[in-house]
């Protein structure tokens, strides 16, 4: 799946190089693994967070962003519910700006994002 990073939860619209997520997994129906990469480049062969069945298991993630502004997530075996909060950017170029974690994503039935968004 895409997720759109940039604009939202305090991440400009523009100038993003990179986000530093927070990426949990939890509600697994197998024991698997996440990637998470930028859109529209191949997907690497390295996991970023490695869970087994029920577990609920996170791991910090600086990424850089992708095409559309966006980051994807695989997801290799089974179901898992994923959480994505967003910590801070990196400009384009070698600077960090660290932000309040917020919340960009859970797919969590009845649950909520920053801004209303999936």
């Amino acid at each position: 799946m895409n997720l759109t990073v940039v604009g939202r939860g305090g991440v400009p619209a523009t100038g993003v190089g990179a986000v530093a997520l927070n990426v949990t997994a939890t509600n697994p129906s197998a024991g698997s693994f996440l990637t998470v990469w930028p859109t529209g480049t191949d997907r690497p062969l390295a996991s970023n967070l490695n869970f087994g069945p029920g577990q609920t298991v996170p791991n910090m993630v600086i990424v850089p962003v992708g095409s559309n502004g966006q980051i994807s997530i695989y997801n290799n075996t089974g179901g898992v519910d994923v959480v994505v909060d967003v910590l801070g950017w990196f400009p384009v170029g070698t600077s960090y700006t660290g932000l309040t974690p917020a919340r960009l994503m859970d797919t969590r039935a009845g649950t909520s994002t920053v801004d209303g968004q999936f």
